[in-house]
């Protein structure tokens, strides 16, 4: 099997070479807020969403290229240095319309590649500071073919457990067969979505891009919040939370403020999905609990895939990384 380690990205120090994506990455930027739309219905309807746009792509574009000589000038919260080593992980894929890959010991079927961004980037870990660790209980929301979910209950072992959200019914589909197929016992896929109240919301489903919507295309989905999770299940503990959930990540976190003050997980939230959405969710994290250090990482080589992590101020003091 071919063994893949972690990308290490290393700009040089006295070159032009690092600025070129980054200029190619604000052309984008300015063609996207002057050629398109901004979506007319969304959670967040407001003057500064270009403004917050442009801001997110920028981020975006040092956290991942940018000169190590000036980032730290510009972002004083950015650390620049080498990635975490982690063992390699053995990857195999077989099939030509339909991938099935083998990730170490496990089997994992998917319509396309999403092995990456889980397994061998690490997105949903912030270096050895915000990671799961063994026996926690993992609250996921969007769970998608489960390849997050597959990770997390690698990380967590027997001892631990993971709860992972999908309100799409193929996506759901495949997560379970996926967990079944791996004979994970420390995994529980829940059909619903987490929001900001129970009941039922408008959704429409786009493969990987499926979210909450409105209008003649969307069907209703089931909803819960987390807060009403953690009591009907009487959860002993809740010690990490992701959500990668195409816009709805505020909504969710309005649904599990108890949660998070009581049990004060670590956090590892999107914050690419909407045009202000790197700046009103740490702001709204910070208001949930402010006691919360907040750590920014864009992995990926694309404008997507930014995500912030949280960590409360006792264990970023015990790990190195206040």
């Amino acid at each position: 099997m071919t063994r893949l380690k972690l990308p290490r990205v290393q700009a040089p120090t006295e070159s032009l070479q690092p600025y070129i994506p980054l200029f190619k990455g604000f052309l984008k930027g300015v063609a996207f807020i002057f050629l398109k739309k901004p979506p007319s219905k969304t959670p967040s309807k407001n003057r500064y969403g270009p403004v917050a746009l442009s801001i997110s792509l920028s981020i975006s574009c040092f956290l991942r290229i940018a000169n190590p000589r000036f980032t730290p000038k510009i972002f004083p919260f950015v650390e620049r240095g080498e990635a975490p080593t982690h063992p390699p992980i053995a990857v195999k894929r077989r099939g030509f319309f339909r991938y099935r890959y083998f990730v170490d010991k496990y089997q994992f079927h998917c319509s396309e590649p999403v092995i990456e961004p889980v397994f061998l980037r690490r997105d949903y870990a912030y270096r050895d500071i915000v990671l799961p660790s063994s026996g926690e209980s993992i609250v996921e929301g969007g769970g998608y073919y489960g390849e997050t979910a597959l990770w997390f209950s690698d990380a967590v072992g027997p001892a631990g457990h993971v709860w992972s959200f999908e309100p799409d019914a193929h996506s759901y589909r495949m997560l379970c067969e996926n967990m079944a197929r791996n004979r994970l016992k420390n995994v529980t896929p829940v059909p619903v979505g987490l929001w900001d109240t129970e009941g039922q919301i408008g959704f429409r489903s786009q493969a990987s891009a499926s979210r909450a919507a409105e209008g003649d295309c969307a069907k209703p989905v089931p909803v819960i919040t987390l807060d009403r999770l953690v009591e009907r299940e009487r959860l002993e503990k809740v010690d990490y939370i992701k959500l990668d959930i195409e816009g709805a990540e505020r909504r969710a976190l309005l649904g599990m403020e108890h949660t998070i003050r009581y049990f004060r997980p670590k956090l590892a939230i999107c914050v690419y999905h909407l045009f202000d959405d790197i700046i009103a969710i740490p702001r709204l994290v910070k208001e949930l609990c402010p006691d919360y250090v907040l750590y920014l990482d864009h992995k990926s080589d694309t404008l997507s895939e930014t995500v912030l992590f949280a960590l409360p101020r006792t264990r970023a003091e015990l790990s190195g990384g206040a």
